[in-house]
């Protein structure tokens, strides 16, 4: 079965010359954003493909209330890249890489930036 990964992008933090600077503020911005997950009853991701896409609306208000906001959703099976999803400013986005999806949102190449991958404590 497929699973989907949730990673967050705040574009106020992306210009920053100092990534573990920028990756100091995410981490509470990412907290409040999983405690308010948590009281809507979502459980933690990756979550299967097919339990997914009831909370995108909650995603889509959390982005279209926080404008810095967006979330890149990565489908995998057994580790491959299927697709991933953007959601930003309230609307949901296809592209057929990671790549893709993060250069949508930077404009710039991935390899620019230090992705970080971490679970946050509920």
């Amino acid at each position: 079965m497929s699973k989907i990964y949730m990673y967050t992008l705040y574009s106020d933090l992306l210009k920053s010359n100092n990534p573990m600077e920028s990756f100091q503020k995410q981490r509470p911005r990412d907290a409040i954003l999983r405690k308010a997950m948590i009281r809507e009853g979502i459980p933690d991701f990756p979550l299967d493909t097919s339990d997914a896409s009831i909370w995108f609306p909650f995603l889509q208000e959390k982005t279209r209330e926080i404008p810095e906001l967006n979330i890149i959703l990565i489908y995998k099976i057994c580790d491959k890249e299927l697709e991933c999803k953007t959601i930003r400013s309230g609307g949901v986005y296809l592209y057929s890489t990671k790549e893709d999806a993060f250069n949508s949102i930077t404009q710039e190449s991935i390899e620019k930036y230090k992705i970080y991958s971490y679970k946050i404590d509920s």
